[in-house]
């Protein structure tokens, strides 16, 4: 059967399971693995890291995974206009995120994986997942009672489909490497003792 329009899925959650089976069969395959992940502020990216990238850090994996990530810069003032609680959330996430990669520094450079973030500065339009630059997973940003929501429906397209999944990629794919751009004249957040909150692991934990 030929679809003639993309999969639908409620929020990100509905469609995680599905983001989740494209990106562990690449891995079981042996697969390199590409994943361009946008989003404002990293919300999302906890079950990426803690139901795939966890796990398979255990284990003997030969698949190359590289993995960028790409979210509000949470030192931008305007987050604040955008969606106040968008602040505390980037930055807490941001703070995890580093936690996490110097956590698990050794697994990640013993399975040759490589994970790199950047921040923009501009009031995003959508998020999304775009594996092996073949299957992508997006949701618009929309205003609601004044505030930028990002918890809207998701879709899926493909790069072979016959419903603009090949327009739809390219145009998510300019979006990623404005992002890149954007980082280059950002600096980095200093590192504080607050907000830490998904990624924190005991070393009981990891082994």
């Amino acid at each position: 059967t030929i679809l003639e329009h993309p999969q639908q899925y409620d929020n990100f959650y509905s469609a995680w399971p599905d983001i989740k089976d494209y990106i562990i069969n690449t891995i079981k395959k042996g697969s390199p693995c590409t994943i361009w992940w946008l989003d404002s502020s990293l919300e999302h990216a906890s079950v990426l890291m803690n139901d795939v990238l966890k796990p398979n850090l255990q284990e003997n994996i030969k698949s190359t995974i590289k993995i960028e990530l790409a979210m509000l810069d949470p030192n931008w003032l305007e987050i604040e206009k955008i969606n106040p609680s968008w602040i505390s959330l980037a930055k807490s996430n941001y703070e995890s995120l580093q936690v996490f990669l110097d956590v698990f520094k050794e697994e990640i450079r013993n399975h040759d994986w490589s994970i790199d973030l950047s921040l923009y500065r501009y009031i995003p339009n959508f998020q999304g997942i775009l594996i092996n630059a073949e299957h992508l997973f997006v949701s618009s940003c929309a205003w609601k009672n004044g505030l930028l929501n990002d918890d809207s429906i998701y879709e899926l397209y493909h790069f072979t489909d016959h419903f603009g999944g090949k327009e739809k990629i390219d145009q998510y794919k300019s979006w990623f490497e404005h992002c890149r751009k954007e980082n280059q004249n950002i600096v980095q957040p200093k590192p504080s003792s607050q907000g830490v909150t998904f990624y924190i692991t005991s070393e009981g934990e990891k082994k």
